[in-house]
């Protein structure tokens, strides 16, 4: 009998945030690893250890088109304690690349992403996700492969942007058609042709989109001086959203959402259960909750 082998990887994760990057990495290695379990994911001096017997054609490749917040994937010629000695002999995740039993097999250019910020893009705003930012909330919904993504206050298109990258459907909308034609724009910059943005309502997204469209919503809503909601409050807004979004994703269905103030969390609910949630401090004036929900069966 054939002896079944693993494949020991090893995940250079970033330190730009606490959080963010491990729970990506979990998010992704989820939705693209058939045996994952996140007992089987150890953590030391931020080099995630991940041992799988999964050896499908172009995993490795597909784990690093995914990550946002990791700057290397590699492969470890040891067993999982041997791996725990090395790791912590060895104090700092840039000195991996020295180790013998380890094998790099994939460097994740980081770069890109800086190439896509918003300055860089054909239609310009002055408020927009980091593309590592966007990239990571879009593997927090854990899309499926060949999954589809919506925002439905899609501003640029900075988050539709990086799941059309990834290989996503994307769908988007905006009440401002300057932001609908900005966004096409910015996608079909980066060859992305084959989308559905348009102009609408929050309330007329069900007309808009069929059930037959399975889709996680990721989305930052618009506030502060640098955007426009008409004169509405962010709570008044939030609280139509969440009843819309309600209603169009499926039971189970993922929300991923930027809320720049903590108090209007709680707004979701009644709709939605919380699976996680991240405070992200942009300046001494500005902190952001990345919250993770999940539709109430």
């Amino acid at each position: 009998m054939n002896k079944t082998t693993t494949n020991n990887l090893l995940f250079d994760l970033s330190g730009e945030h606490p959080e963010l990057p491990m729970a990506e990495l979990e998010a992704v290695l989820g939705a693209l690893c058939k045996d994952f379990d996140i007992g089987d994911l150890e953590v030391i001096n931020r080099l995630a250890f991940f041992e799988t017997k999964d050896h499908s054609p172009g995993l490795i490749e597909k784990l690093a088109n995914r990550l946002s917040m990791c700057r290397g994937i590699f492969e470890v010629a040891a067993s999982r304690s041997n791996w725990q000695k090395v790791i912590r002999s060895s104090p700092r995740s840039d000195e991996i690349k020295k180790l013998d039993l380890v094998n790099q097999v994939k460097e994740i250019d980081r770069g890109v992403f800086e190439r896509r910020k918003a300055q860089f893009r054909p239609y310009f705003a002055p408020i927009s996700l980091h593309p590592r930012l966007a990239r990571c909330l879009v593997n927090l919904a854990e899309p499926p492969e060949h999954g589809a993504v919506l925002d439905p206050f899609t501003g640029t298109g900075g988050i539709l942007l990086e799941a059309g990258l990834m290989g996503f459907t994307v769908f988007g909308s905006d009440i401002d058609p300057r932001m609908v034609e900005g966004t096409i724009r910015n996608l079909e910059h980066w060859g992305l042709k084959e989308h559905s943005i348009f102009q609408a309502e929050i309330e007329e997204l069900p007309g808009k989109i069929t059930s037959k469209d399975r889709f996680v919503i990721v989305t930052e809503p618009p506030y502060g001086r640098a955007t426009s909601i008409h004169g509405e409050s962010l709570e008044s807004l939030l609280e139509r959203a969440f009843l819309v979004f309600n209603k169009i994703l499926a039971p189970g269905g993922r929300l991923v959402i930027s809320i720049p103030d903590k108090e209007l969390v709680s707004l979701a609910d009644k709709y939605f259960s919380t699976i996680n949630m991240f405070e992200l401090r942009v300046h001494r004036s500005l902190t952001k909750y990345i919250c993770v929900f999940s539709r109430f069966d």
